[in-house]
């Protein structure tokens, strides 16, 4: 038996009724299966969601993928409902996509110790905040450069230019008064777009 922790970043359909899931912690991505995950008596469909955080019991059988045998929710990630607003539940489709697309391989502690945080900050009141300073700091995690770019003429970039250079939770405790956040995130989920060359889908939603 193996012992795994750390967040969901994906769940996927394998086979006819399995799941594979993959993991995020600081030492970098697992996988493991979940048999039958899509029978209703399965009994790990309480905990296995994206970004929650759960501890698994594993088992390796000869077989491709570890399989999990028991597991616990260490934290559940905020569950959005219908009238909680579309806004809340793009805002939850715009995290689950970029932890999904973009793990930061060079630096799995970094993306995890984010990751964690941003899981442990989220909620309903906050949510534009949370994914806004998640993005910037991924954008740093990336190595996107934008800065030499940007019109700091303009009211608008120059405030871009002054998140960039703000820290995590500088930037959760940042004055947004006044200011457009759907705008923001739109902003950086194109210069991710841009440099990355993948598309974000979700942020039509934004």
């Amino acid at each position: 038996m193996e012992e795994i922790s750390g967040i969901i970043t994906s769940v996927s359909q394998y086979r006819e009724n399995d799941a594979i899931i993959t993991i995020l912690n600081e030492n970098g991505l697992d996988s493991a299966k979940i048999r039958a995950f899509s029978g209703k008596n399965s009994h790990l469909h309480s905990i296995i969601a994206p970004l929650n955080e759960v501890k698994l019991e594993t088992y390796k059988g000869g077989q491709k993928y570890k399989s999990v045998r028991d597991g616990a929710i260490i934290k559940r990630f905020f569950q959005p409902q219908i009238e909680d607003g579309f806004q809340i539940l793009s805002l939850v489709e715009v995290l689950k996509e970029l932890v999904y697309k973009f793990p930061v391989v060079d630096d799995f502690t970094k993306n995890y110790q984010l990751l964690k945080l941003t899981v442990q900050n989220f909620s309903k009141d906050n949510a534009e905040i949370c994914v806004l300073s998640y993005i910037i700091i991924l954008i740093k995690l990336l190595g996107y450069d934008f800065k030499n770019e940007l019109n700091l003429t303009d009211d608008f970039e120059c405030l871009i230019n002054e998140l960039l250079s703000k820290r995590y939770k500088e930037l959760l405790n940042f004055d947004y008064k006044n200011i457009k956040m759907s705008r923001l995130i739109v902003f950086f989920l194109e210069m991710i777009e841009k440099y990355s060359e993948t598309k974000i889908i979700s942020k039509n939603l934004i």
